[in-house]
């Protein structure tokens, strides 16, 4: 089963928006373009010392607008219905599933994202089957601690929701 919008929540709405990572040996990052740092300077790579800690930010990675245009961090799911709406592979982050970096890549990839977006394929079947979902009044917005989660009117671990039964008697 493939639930289109599935793959862009994910994007915009990683779980675990950062990742840490240590370098165990000294080494160079190579960058995908060039940048100019603060001081002027044009760099291509950056290097890295061993036992050095750095942060890999998932949730700016998916909608970098050198990827996604300047509106890669809006829901447009036209994109992924509409020819060209999503950039080439290549030009995608990297990661395991649905061209977004948001469970990691590689050897540290997460090893429970098949679980974790077989649970919301399921979940979503099962709610959009039987109930209509309607807007709240509450005022939505997203923190980080330490996963992202919702605040609903300034209160942190709640979402609303207004559900109409689509089966009687429920």
């Amino acid at each position: 089963m493939h639930i289109l919008y599935l793959e862009f929540r994910l994007r915009l709405h990683p779980a675990g928006p950062p990742t840490e990572r240590v370098a165990l040996q000294d080494d160079v990052i190579p960058l995908s373009q060039t940048i100019r740092t603060g001081g002027g300077e044009i760099v291509s790579s950056f290097a890295v010392k061993a036992g050095q800690v750095f942060r890999i930010p998932w949730t700016l990675l998916n909608v970098n607008k050198l990827v996604w245009g300047n509106n890669g961090d809006q829901f447009i799911p036209e994109r992924w219905i509409e020819p060209g709406g999503v950039p080439p592979i290549d030009k995608l982050p990297h990661g395991p599933w649905g061209g977004a970096s948001s469970f990691s890549d590689g050897p540290r990839s997460c090893i429970g994202y098949r679980l974790g977006v077989l649970e919301l394929k399921i979940a979503i079947a099962v709610l959009v089957r039987s109930f209509e979902f309607e807007p709240t009044e509450a005022k939505i917005t997203q923190s980080i601690s330490p996963t992202l989660q919702p605040f609903a009117d300034g209160k942190g671990g709640s979402m609303p929701l207004k559900l109409v039964s689509l089966a009687p008697g429920l």
